[in-house]
C-alpha cells in the first residue's frame, strides 16, 4: 500500500512541476479552482495574468512525427497548414478556399486554384488587387494621381505591351490625304521660339505633369517619324527634278 501511495505522490509532485508556469483565470479576471467551470475562462502559459482565451509569453511550435514542424488546422471538407523548413505558406485542399476578413467583410481571398485576391474575390485572375498598389517605402513615396500600381525604384523585365484603346491612338492619320504637314520654315521658327518640336510637349511641362505617358509619348514619336518620312519623300523628288534637268542639258 505504502508503494503505491508512494507513486501517486511522485505523479502529483511531477504534474505540479509541469504546470507551474501555466495559471488559468476567469475572462475578467481572478484565479479559478478546480471545480470552476469551464467558460469564459483564460489560459496562460509562463504568463501569470492572461489576457485573451489563450496567452502564451513565447513561442509556439508543434512538431509532426518526422520532426518537422506544422501547425494545421482541420474543418470539414478543408485542410488548412502553416508550413515547415523556415517557409510561411497556407495550404488549403478540398477545393477549400481561406479568407482574411476585417468587420466581416472578405478582404483577402486565397482560392482553391491559387488565386490571390485583395479586396476582392476575383476568380479570373491569379492576382487581384481592388484598389491602388504601391511596391515600395509607404513613408516616403505618394500614390499620385488615379495610377493603380506604383513601384519605387523601377522595373526590370523582358517585355512589356501597352493597349491601345483604339485606332485613333496611333499616328497613321499623318498619310491621311487631308493632314496638314508644317512647312519646315515653319517648323524651324517654332524651334526657335519654343526650344521643342511642335506638338511635343516640353521637359518643364512633362515635370509639371508628373511623368511621360508612354503609349501617348510613343505614339507623338511615330507621329513625327511619319512626318521626316513625308518630308523626305518631297525632298527625294525635288532631288530627282533636279536631277533630270542637270541630265537634260546638252554637253
Amino acid at each position: 500500500m505504502k508503494k503505491y501511495l508512494l507513486i501517486v505522490m511522485t505523479l502529483a509532485v511531477a504534474w505540479t512541476l509541469q504546470m507551474a508556469d501555466a495559471q488559468i483565470t476567469r475572462a475578467t479576471g481572478g484565479s479559478l479552482g478546480a471545480n470552476a467551470p469551464t467558460t469564459n475562462l483564460n489560459v496562460g502559459i509562463n504568463y501569470t495574468n492572461p489576457q485573451a482565451p489563450l496567452d502564451v509569453k513565447s513561442e509556439i511550435r508543434v512538431t509532426s512525427a518526422g520532426g518537422t514542424n506544422w501547425l494545421s488546422f482541420s474543418t470539414p471538407g478543408a485542410f488548412h497548414t502553416i508550413s515547415s523548413t523556415n517557409n510561411l505558406g497556407l495550404v488549403a485542399n478540398n477545393n477549400a478556399q481561406i479568407n482574411f476578413t476585417l468587420g466581416g467583410s472578405v478582404r483577402t481571398t486565397m482560392l482553391s486554384n491559387g488565386n490571390v485576391g485583395i479586396a476582392t474575390s476575383n476568380a479570373t485572375a491569379k492576382l487581384t488587387v481592388n484598389g491602388n498598389c504601391l511596391i515600395g517605402d509607404p513613408a516616403t513615396v505618394t500614390l499620385p494621381g488615379t495610377y493603380k500600381l506604383f513601384v519605387q525604384g523601377g522595373i526590370l523585365t523582358e517585355k512589356v505591351k501597352i493597349a491601345l484603346v483604339g485606332t485613333a491612338d496611333w499616328a497613321d492619320f499623318v498619310f491621311a490625304d487631308n493632314y496638314r504637314l508644317r512647312p519646315l520654315s515653319e517648323v524651324e521658327s517654332f524651334i526657335q521660339a519654343n526650344k521643342h518640336l511642335p506638338e511635343v510637349p516640353s521637359a518643364q511641362a512633362l515635370v509639371d505633369d508628373g511623368g511621360v505617358d508612354v503609349q501617348s509619348m510613343m505614339a507623338k514619336q511615330m507621329q513625327k517619324i511619319e512626318e521626316l518620312t513625308l518630308y523626305l519623300i518631297a525632298q527625294n523628288k525635288k532631288i530627282e527634278a533636279l536631277e533630270a534637268q542637270v541630265n537634260a542639258i546638252p554637253k
